[in-house]
């Protein structure tokens, strides 16, 4: 991961220096671009790495690579669970085309959550840990934004949260520091009582 100009370093650490894997699996992504593969499961989508160590003929699993039991939990959490149950459980091929861009946004929250409670589970010191959120509300409505919001303080506790967001209204009491950017130029940055006045 080379920056076009400049060093990037999260924990002290170079990211440059740092494997690909290294850097994948101390960070955590919700974006307003939704990656889920059709024909594929539910349960498949929502925990992409386990499918992959589950069709490894080489992976002993200890059965903590895929607890239905977590990814329910985490589903009704986010809300989603009885939608999931309506359209045939998490063993269902996943369709697109029967959720909306809302409930869509919840379970791409939702592999979000399974990913950093994985990684909680797997190395629990602290390690730096990046939770990226990119117009993670844009596509859900007040009450979700309120429920997203929450998610992530439960979730995230620890994490260096970067947010791009266009609705600062939002999110703004949960922010330490704001910078805005017009055409990829920093104009702007402080306090969110200093910045957004």
């Amino acid at each position: 991961m080379q920056p076009s100009q400049g060093i990037v370093r999260i924990g002290g650490l170079d990211i440059a220096s740092l494997d690909q894997e290294t850097v994948q699996s101390h960070l955590v992504c919700v974006t307003q671009a939704f990656f889920f593969l059709p024909n594929v499961s539910l349960k498949d989508n929502l925990d992409l790495g386990a499918r992959v160590l589950r069709n490894d003929p080489c992976n002993e699993r200890d059965g903590a690579v895929d607890q239905d039991d977590d990814m329910i939990n985490v589903l009704r959490d986010v809300q989603v669970w009885d939608a999931v149950e309506e359209r045939g459980g998490l063993t269902a091929t996943f369709d697109p085309g029967v959720w909306s861009v809302g409930e869509v946004q919840l379970l791409n929250l939702a592999r979000a959550v399974l990913k950093a409670r994985r990684a909680r589970r797997k190395s629990p010191g602290r390690m730096w840990r990046v939770l990226l959120l990119d117009e993670a509300t844009s596509s859900v409505d007040r009450q979700n934004v309120a429920l997203i919001r929450r998610i992530i303080k439960e979730n995230f506790e620890g994490y260096t949260i970067i947010a791009v967001e266009h609705r600062l209204e939002d999110i703004k009491d949960d922010l330490d520091w704001v910078v805005r950017l017009d055409k990829g130029r920093v104009i702007e940055e402080g306090r969110p009582e200093e910045i957004l006045v």
